[in-house]
């Protein structure tokens, strides 16, 4: 599912967060059922700040950790929900599909 760039953008509305005027992450909105960021457990209005540990502040930052993690066996998400911090851990198994350890 990491791959698929197509079916990762048209899974969910992802928008730039900004805080105090500086980015913050990316915000999921209107993710769609059955879809790969539902699978993981996102919500809306979650935001993702850092992925392996990685901040993703811009468009540039996403890009260089898709790089990385497309063909990663364990992803790290760091999400802001509700105003607090979650961490969730997930084990890509060899068939694409994500396994959450919470």
């Amino acid at each position: 599912m990491l791959a698929n760039t197509t079916l990762l953008a048209s899974s969910a509305r992802i928008i730039p967060a900004v805080r105090d005027g500086q980015p913050a992450g990316f915000m999921l909105q209107h993710i769609r059922p059955g879809s790969f960021y539902q699978l993981l457990g996102m919500r809306d209005g979650d935001i993702v700040q850092a992925v392996n540990g990685r901040p993703i502040r811009t468009p540039e930052d996403a890009l260089q950790v898709y790089t990385k993690i497309r063909n990663a066996s364990h992803v790290t998400l760091t999400v802001q929900r509700g105003g607090k911090s979650a961490t969730f851990d997930y084990t890509i198994n060899s068939l694409g599909e994500a396994q959450a350890q919470l």
